[in-house]
């Protein structure tokens, strides 16, 4: 594997990545979440009858805007995400 420019390049030609998220995203950010999350959390039936629009709803409203978001990707296509609750991050290197 070899890393160029903050990528990797598999032995067979593909390429992975981790950054940061765009706006352009969004979409296949909230069908990875939502698809996983229908696949591990089959006990719970709030999340079995999340719709993919509520979803987005939540996404856009409530995740995106408190989260520090990164994205990865084959090939340049997202395949999984990571979102950082960011609330405390105005006081990061302040003390006291």
């Amino acid at each position: 594997m070899a890393i160029f420019k903050g990528k990797s390049i598999l032995n067979n030609g593909i390429t992975t990545d981790v950054r940061p998220f765009r706006p352009a995203d969004e979409a296949d950010v909230v069908g990875v979440w939502h698809r996983s999350g229908l696949a591990a959390y089959t006990c719970l039936p709030t999340w079995q009858s999340l719709t993919i629009e509520a979803a987005h709803h939540v996404f856009h409203n409530v995740i995106q805007p408190q989260c520090n978001i990164r994205v990865g990707t084959v090939a340049d296509r997202v395949v999984a995400y990571l979102a950082l609750i960011c609330k405390f991050r105005h006081s990061l290197g302040k003390s006291g």
